[in-house]
This record gives C-alpha cells, sequence and structure tokens, in this order.
C-alpha cells in the first residue's frame, strides 16, 4: 500500500510538472503574440509599415506584402507572420528597392521615365524568397518569386523553371495605375534557374527573361533595384 501511494505520489509530482512547462510555454507564446500579422511585423522589425498592398493567406498563416518610401524611391516587402492561439507572430521575410521613382499623390511610386522604366523593370524588381526548410526558421510557405510590374499592358506573368519545365500562374496585386505587384509560390524542385514571361490581354508575349537566382544581381540606371531577404529572430 505505501508503495501505491509513493507511485501516487510521483506521477501528479510528475502531472504537475509537465503543467507547469505546459502554462510557461503558453505563457511565451501569449508574450510573443500581437493582435494582428500587420502588428506582428511591425514589432518584430521596429518600425511603421507604410503601406499595406496585400495579404495572402497560407497553411498557418499569411505573407503580408508592404511598401515602404524614401527619397527617389520604395522598398517592396513580403513577410510571413504565423498564426497563433494568441494572435501572430514574425517568422521570415525579406525584400528589394527600387529608385528612379517619385512618390505620386496616394502614396504610390511613379517612375520618373515611364517608357525606360517598361523596358528594364522585369529584370530589375524582383525577389526569389528560398525555401527555409531544414533550417533554425523552420517550415514557410517559400520558395516565392515575387516582383513589381510598371507596364499598364501586362496583364499575365508566367514563371517557368528552366530545369523542368513546369509554369505556374502568378497573382497579380494592383496598386495603381502605374505599379503593381506579382508573386507566385513555387516548389523547390523547380530549382533557382526561372524564366519570367508577361502577357498582354491578347495572349501576346511582352517580355521574357532567365534568371539564375543563385546569382545576386543589382542595378541599372533608371530604375534601381536590390533584394535583401532577411530573416528575423523568431523569439521577439
Amino acid at each position: 500500500m505505501r508503495k501505491r501511494w509513493i507511485a501516487l505520489g510521483l506521477l501528479a509530482l510528475a502531472a504537475a510538472g509537465v503543467g507547469f512547462y505546459c502554462n510557461g510555454e503558453l505563457q511565451k507564446e501569449k508574450e510573443a503574440s500581437s493582435p494582428t500579422a500587420v502588428k506582428a511585423i511591425e514589432r518584430a522589425r521596429d518600425d511603421y509599415l507604410d503601406y499595406v498592398v496585400h495579404e495572402e493567406a497560407v497553411e498557418g498563416g499569411k505573407v503580408v506584402f508592404y511598401l515602404h518610401y524614401h527619397d527617389n524611391g520604395f522598398v517592396l516587402q513580403a513577410d510571413y507572420v504565423k498564426k497563433t492561439r494568441y494572435g501572430w507572430k514574425y517568422v521570415f521575410g525579406g525584400g528589394f528597392g527600387g529608385s528612379g521613382m517619385e512618390r505620386q499623390e496616394g502614396a504610390q511610386p511613379m517612375p520618373e521615365d515611364p517608357d525606360h522604366a517598361k523596358e528594364i523593370y522585369l529584370d530589375l524588381l524582383h525577389m526569389y524568397l528560398r525555401s527555409t526548410e531544414g533550417t533554425e526558421v523552420g517550415r514557410t510557405p517559400f520558395p516565392m518569386y515575387v516582383g513589381a510590374i510598371l507596364d499598364p499592358e501586362v496583364t499575365s506573368v508566367v514563371v517557368t523553371s528552366v530545369e523542368d519545365g513546369l509554369e505556374k500562374q502568378a497573382k497579380i496585386v494592383t496598386v495603381d495605375d502605374y505599379f503593381r505587384i506579382y508573386f507566385v509560390f513555387l516548389d523547390e524542385s523547380q530549382g533557382l534557374k526561372l524564366k519570367v514571361t508577361t502577357y498582354d490581354g491578347d495572349g501576346r508575349k511582352l517580355q521574357e527573361i532567365e534568371r539564375d537566382e543563385s546569382v545576386s544581381y543589382s542595378s541599372e540606371s533608371g530604375v534601381r533595384a536590390s533584394a535583401s531577404p532577411a530573416p528575423m529572430p523568431s523569439s521577439t
């Protein structure tokens, strides 16, 4: 009988320890969570989001696309935010920037030279966010290809894997007449060599480029761009 009571006492202590640990973990999760996805990003990056372009629902959370403005240019950011029991928590993201853009009324960027921008934007204003599977970041909806559109004739964007020929249609989000974004979630198996093609409303090919995303690109005069995927500590 005595052994039985001792065993029951040990079980009770173990259960109390597990409960204490779980409560501690839940408290940490609660403290790390924010009431909205935007608030979670602002908290992690310690910065205010100038203009939220789009929020795309994905498994486990959402990807938030937003703009930051600076003199003669902009930065388009894409951040994955995870849904928690208590709100939202920033996980991973990155951004790319462009210069040679004037900030118009309504806070939207417009190229200083629209005709020149139409010729070069596809090759410059884009970013590839790689898969985070197997890293300390953990699972995210990436890889993803995202870019800006400065040609009003474009009605569709297709991203094709050079390695296996798999095509994926990008989603286009309109910001205003001069500025749109496109993005597409890819499979890691598609590799880093990609072909990006734009079409008009009649299905006519407008531009096509090939990208090797294992190589970093930067600028050309007129509209400059730079990409900078940047993980943030997920514990904040």
